[in-house]
C-alpha cells in the first residue's frame, strides 16, 4: 500500500480523526467478540429480528464486511476505486450469509480479528490529503472510514435484541447505550427502547436495606 511521505505526516502516526475511528473499531470489535464469548446455549441459531439471519450469520457477516472494507482500503491506497465495477453489496451479504450458515464460531471470530489487525496498518497510511479525497460518490475516505467503523455497534444492537439473556449485561449496556446514532433513526429507536427497558428493571435495592441517615448520625 501507499507509504506516507516524510513531509506529509510523521511515519506511523495516525491522523487524530483516523485514530479515533481506529480506536472505535478496536473497542467495538472487542465488544462483539465478548457477545460471542457469552452466548447462551442455542444462541447461535437464534433468528435476529429484522434480518432473517441467525446470530451465527450476523457475526459472520460483520467479519466478512470488514474483510471487504480492508480490501477496499488497499485498493484506495493504491489509487484504484474501492470496489470492483460489478460489486453488489446485497449480493455479497447474501453470499456471506449462505456460506456462514454452519460455520464454526471460532472461525468467525478469527475473521474479525484478522480484519482488525489488517486495518490498523492501513489507517497509518492515511494522510490528510488522502482522508479528504473522494473515495466513493460524494463521500471522502474519512467519511467512509467513519461509516464502516460504526458497523459493529449497529449489529451489536441486533444481537442483544435476539439474545434477551445477555440484553442487560453491564458491559454491553455501557457500550450500546452511549453510542451516538445520529443519522440512524432505526438504531436510535432501538437504543431508546433499550434505555426504557433498563429503566423498567426492578430496583435491586429494597428501601429496608438502605442505611438510615438518622441512625448513622447517632452512631457518631
Amino acid at each position: 500500500h501507499q507509504r506516507v511521505r516524510a513531509d506529509d505526516q510523521p511515519r506511523d502516526l495516525m491522523l487524530p480523526a483516523v485514530r479515533a475511528i481506529a480506536d472505535r473499531m478496536i473497542l467495538d470489535s472487542a465488544n462483539l467478540k465478548y457477545i460471542a464469548a457469552i452466548l447462551p446455549r442455542g444462541g447461535l441459531g437464534r433468528i435476529v429480528p429484522g434480518t432473517g439471519w441467525t446470530v451465527r450469520q450476523v457475526i459472520g457477516h460483520v467479519g466478512d464486511a470488514e474483510a471487504r472494507h480492508v480490501a477496499a482500503m488497499e485498493r484506495l491506497l493504491a489509487g484504484a476505486t474501492p470496489f470492483p465495477a460489478d460489486y453488489d453489496r446485497d449480493d455479497a451479504n447474501a453470499a456471506s450469509a449462505q456460506r456462514d450458515a454452519k460455520a464454526p464460531l471460532k472461525s468467525l471470530v478469527a475473521r474479525i480479528d484478522d480484519a482488525v489487525s489488517r486495518s490498523v496498518p492501513l489507517y497509518e497510511c492515511v494522510t490528510a490529503s488522502i482522508a479528504a479525497s473522494r473515495a466513493r460518490g460524494k463521500d471522502t475516505l474519512a467519511v467512509l472510514l467513519d461509516r464502516w467503523s460504526r458497523h459493529y455497534v449497529a449489529h451489536g444492537i441486533d444481537l442483544v435484541d435476539a439474545l434477551p439473556e445477555i440484553r442487560f449485561d453491564p458491559m454491553l449496556l455501557n457500550w450500546l447505550l452511549f453510542v451516538d446514532f445520529e443519522g440512524e433513526p432505526d438504531a436510535a429507536a432501538r437504543q431508546r427502547k433499550l434505555w426504557e427497558d433498563v429503566r423498567a428493571l426492578p430496583d435491586e435495592d429494597d428501601d429496608e436495606d438502605l442505611p438510615d441517615p438518622e441512625e448513622d448520625q447517632d452512631a457518631f
